[in-house]
């Protein structure tokens, strides 16, 4: 168990490597605890590649995987998804875009500021997280490898760039149904091969509703496919798509399973339904892939329960078609797994066509051909092998599938230009023309594929196969029709024909008749003797009833009263000696009543049920006519007496062929009676000549119509034949031009794509510097401050209206010598220091005088560009009329001040912070008796003791005015009041004291 695990998860890609320890590190029997709490057994069972997938995926440390695809148009898009998605959504979201490798990305800066997520620029070895943004750098192909980020140098010669595809198939094969891909606005078609793996693995596709994409092509070209989930304006993705998700996790592959095992009526119901409308039965195949098909479906139109679906499903007929495409999945494409068709056509078709010779015919049958890419790679593959050796056969390969609408695409043979990256160059060359955006399949390829609608299980097989290409499709059926296919596959074989499977698919119980030509590459050849007994136990019909469901009971359908009535016609028929058989419009026997094997027999070659081919010839050209009179005469036919002649016995037979018309559509029937007359020798020779004679005429108007008809046909041939070289010498020249154009075409396409998205970056950062320059323009129209910018030939490049204040410059001046223009200045060195700023890029800053006597502070300072270099200077001019003013009236005000503070007697001390004087009146130094050297620089105790410091920190701490009576060393008393000064900040940053000596006081 823990090695089949191991084994699996390795191969899908999983390093989910402390769930896995948890399963295999437990023994057989034990039990452990799934993620709702629920006690699960681990017996001896056998965990198929979905079972090991879905017990990962239901780990806690996965997660969903956005691949977002977008090119021309997409950043609108792209901001619009952005911000309407939340920033804690529990997903991770890769951004890849079709870049210029020659324009630096600003992709990481716009998306920036529509949401709150990390943008990151992808780096090679970074783990993708939830919650962040990653953004494809130019000049990179990107791919996911264990949820890791792996970067790919872009091949500049590539023929066709698509880094959508290769993204959105890496998704699907790292994240399986945790993959998302979304498709946004852009040209051409990358990003639909990449959502057909999405879909395969179960994973979901969103795309851009085509009206509100500027450019509609890749959005069109993904929903062309059908396998799109949700189509939407970006807009109304992110709530979509969250909804969708959380829906989704609580979804358990056991919950799953349990819808199956409990609701099987409903399952049977919905199998009924889907088979009444679209004549597929599914319920043989694997219960666990069609119940999560079921239940995506259910997600995806937000139903809850089975009841609520069936009932959707029986008043929505389009919804029975779209479950039935979902069930029907058929993901294909050229060369898929290129190393197995190499192997193919290097020695499985040249082995084939060295068996032939002659005018023998080669025939391959490419069954579940789904959309049609598998049968024509095989078409080229046989093209080029001929060409190589020279010899050319009739081949045919017969591409069949259920579905006609894939069929009904393959037969068109166009494609998307993403097919570029499946088919080598020399192929798309050869055996492909381009047009308006799309590859279509030569003539010379379509010619060898027919395109036909077959149910594999229960349509009878072609014959004469050389090669059966069948793959992928087994893996999800059942065993009882794994069985009825092989052995179809046995009954259309030639001895030594070739069997091609998948690489999930093997021969199990079926590989005694085959022998092992590749097993990497699932090639297989049929034994000589396998094909004995295949055709005695082949049942070309199979009956509803034998399928099987597990825990189900059958539904009852309204055909049971019709089963009952063939049962008593036929029990009623089989009593009569006559052989009956019954016959569809085509002559071919669809029932048997009685015993016909005295005139029915199967040969060896090509198997067919025309009962023409399987009577005697003695009873065959009888039978023709009988046949062919009661078709156009509407009445029942009698023959009697043919002679029917085998070993050494003569019989005479009697034939009677009766015409029905049974249901709604009138649908033709034919019921043909064959027995054996008594001997009588007359009635049988007269017998014989009505009958011979009837035939003769019949023999002889068929031979007049054959005649006519060649005739006709020949001089059709030759008229057709005449028309074909003139139209064949037109082809060749409109091909030629063709090619010519869709080179240029290309080369157009791709360059028009990236200028797109450069030019659309390049609009948002003008939207952004237009914006700034309005900022600048407003801020230089409002400054009273003149400036003048200068390049370095001191040509004028901006000034501001302030200029005008100093210079003679009007707007025209812009662009001419700045030393060209009469100024307002005194001052004549203006020049010279302006060029000296330009050389050594040292500031020059001095204070003019404007000729009217205003003060002017000059400023020159060098321009600077991004790269530090000086690119030209700044004049800058600023009036100091006003200043001045200011300082003369803060002059006056100081001498004011000192003026009154010297005639006050008492001395006014100012402390700053570090309590030391740094100002005093003339009063403190008569008073005090010191100079003013001796005064400044001293603290209060120097001057008052230690009562003159105490009550100058309680001010300093308290901020608050304070007054204190002490007496000096000298023995005079004086009051001290101290008045804090304040910071900006509330803080004290200096004091000033006022001593005020008592004696003084009582003088007076």
């Amino acid at each position: 168990m823990g090695i089949c695990l191991i084994q699996i998860c390795l191969i899908n890609g999983y390093n989910n490597c402390k769930y896995i320890k948890k399963i295999i590190m437990r023994p057989r029997g034990s039990s452990m605890r799934d993620s709702n709490g629920q006690t699960r057994e681990l017996k001896n069972q056998v965990v198929d590649r979905e079972s090991a997938t879905q017990v990962i995926e239901d780990s806690e440390e996965s997660f969903y995987i956005v691949g977002i695809g977008a090119s021309a148009g997409g950043l609108e898009a792209l901001e619009q998804l952005f911000r309407k998605m939340p920033d804690t959504t529990g997903m991770g979201f890769v951004v890849i875009q079709h870049l210029s490798p020659d324009h630096k990305s600003l992709m990481v800066e716009l998306l920036s500021k529509h949401t709150a997520m990390d943008v990151i620029r992808a780096e090679n070895g970074v783990s993708i997280e939830p919650d962040k943004i990653y953004v494809l750098p130019p000049k990179k192909t990107m791919t996911l490898e264990h949820g890791v980020i792996q970067l790919i140098d872009k091949d500049p010669r590539a023929h066709i760039n698509l880094p959508i595809d290769m993204f959105l198939s890496s998704l699907a094969r790292d994240r399986g149904e945790h993959a998302v891909g979304i498709i946004l606005s852009g040209t051409g078609s990358d990003g639909t091969r990449g959502i057909r793996s999405i879909k395969e693995v179960g994973g979901l596709v969103m795309v851009q509703e085509q009206t509100s994409a500027k450019f509609d092509g890749m959005p069109r070209s993904a929903i062309s496919t059908g396998l799109v989930d949700f189509v939407l304006h970006p807009n109304d993705i992110s709530s979509e798509l969250i909804r969708y998700t959380d829906q989704h996790k609580l979804r358990t592959k056991y919950a799953t399973q349990g819808i199956l095992m409990s609701d099987s009526e409903k399952i049977n119901a919905i199998f009924q339904l889907v088979k009444n409308q679209n004549n597929i039965d599914f319920a043989q195949y694997k219960p666990t892939t069609i119940a999560r098909r079921i239940q995506r479906r259910m997600d995806v139109i937000r139903l809850e329960t089975l009841d609520e679906y069936l009932r959707h499903l029986l008043a929505s007929p389009r919804e029975v078609t779209q479950l039935c495409k979902e069930m029907l999945i058929g993901v294909t494409s050229f060369f898929r797994d290129m190393k197995s068709f190499q192997k193919v056509g290097k020695e499985v078709i040249p082995e084939i066509l060295s068996g032939k010779q002659g005018r023998d015919s080669i025939r391959v049958w490419c069954a579940g051909c789904s959309t049609g890419e598998e049968a024509y790679t095989l078409g080229i593959l046989f093209a080029q092998a001929m060409e190589e050796r020279g010899t050319f056969f009739d081949v045919k390969i017969f591409a069949t599938d259920v579905d006609r609408d894939v069929l009904e695409f393959a037969s068109a043979g166009s494609y998307p230009d993403s097919i570029a990256a499946d088919v080598p160059e020399e192929y798309l060359r050869r055996y492909f023309t381009h047009l308006n955006g799309k590859y279509s399949v030569t003539r010379e390829i379509r010619e060898l594929i027919v395109f036909a609608p077959q149910n594999l299980i229960k349509d009878p097989p072609f014959t004469k196969i050389d090669l059966v290409s069948c793959r992928n499709l087994l893996i999800y059926l059942q065993p009882v029709l794994q069985t009825k296919v092989y052995d179809f596959f046995r009954f259309s074989l030639l001895p030594g024909g070739y069997l091609f499977l998948g690489g999930s698919e093997t021969l199990g119980d079926h590989s005694e008749y085959f022998e092992t030509v590749d097993a990497k590459y699932k090639l297989y050849r049929m034994k000589q003797d396998s094909k004995s007994g295949v055709a005695q136990g082949l049942n070309l019909t199979m009956n509803r009833g034998d399928l099987f469901i597990p825990h189900t009971q059958r539904l009852r359908r309204g055909g049971d009263k019709e089963d009952i009535l063939v049962k008593i016609i036929g029990s009623f028929l089989d009593q009569e000696t006559q052989a009956c058989m019954v016959l569809n419009e085509k002559f071919q026997i669809t029932y048997t009543f009685g015993d016909p094997g005295d005139f029915v027999s199967f040969t060896s070659g090509e198997a067919s049920l025309d009962i023409t081919k399987l009577v005697p010839k003695d009873l065959s050209l009888s039978l023709s006519t009988a046949l062919y009179r009661a078709q156009k005469e509407r009445k029942t036919i009698h023959y009697k007496g043919i002679l029917l002649k085998r070993d050494e016995q003569t019989d005479v037979v009697n034939i009677r062929v009766s015409l029905v018309e049974i249901g709604p559509d009138n649908r033709l029937f034919y019921m043909v009676f064959l027995d054996i007359a008594q001997q009588d020798q007359d009635q049988d020779s007269e017998s014989v000549r009505t009958v011979h004679e009837e035939i003769s005429q019949h023999v002889s108007d068929l031979e007049n119509d054959l005649h006519y008809t060649r005739e006709n046909l020949q001089a059709t041939v030759e008229e057709l034949e005449t028309s074909n070289e003139e139209l064949q010498a037109a082809n060749e020249e409109l091909l030629s031009s063709n090619e010519e154009l869709q080179s240029t075409n290309e080369e157009l396409q791709s360059v028009n794509e990236e200028l797109f998205t450069v030019n659309t970056e390049y609009q948002q950062k003008i939207k952004e510097m237009t914006e700034l320059n309005n900022d600048i323009e407003n801020l230089v129209r409002c400054t009273d401050i003149g400036s003048v910018f200068l390049d370095n030939q001191m040509l004028i490049r901006r000034y501001t209206p302030a200029m005008n204040e100093f210079v003679n410059i009007i707007d025209k001046d812009v662009g001419r010598n700045f030393f060209d223009l009469t100024h307002k200045l005194d001052y004549v060195y203006l020049e010279e220091d302006t060029r000296a700023v330009r050389e050594t890029k040292v500031n020059v800053e001095k204070q003019i005088a404007h000729i009217d006597g205003r003060p002017i502070l000059l400023k020159i300072v060098p321009y600077l560009d991004e790269r530090k270099d000086s690119a030209g200077t700044i004049i800058n001019l600023i009036d100091l009329t006003a200043i001045r003013n200011v300082e003369l009236d803060l002059m006056q005000r100081t001498n004011e001040k000192d003026i009154v503070l010297e005639v006050i007697p008492d001395p006014i001390l100012f402390f700053n912070g570090a309590h030391q004087v740094v100002w005093a009146n003339k009063g403190a130094f008569a008073s005090l008796g010191l100079e003013m050297h001796q005064l400044l620089g001293k603290k209060p105790a120097d001057i008052w003791g230690k009562a003159g410091k105490k009550l100058l920190i309680r001010t300093f701490q308290s901020g608050k005015r304070t007054s204190h009576q002490l007496q000096s060393d000298d023995g005079r008393s004086w009051v001290l009041t101290d008045v804090p000064v304040f910071n900006e900040d509330g803080s004290v940053r200096a004091v000033v004291e006022n001593a005020h000596p008592l004696e003084q006081q009582d003088a007076s």
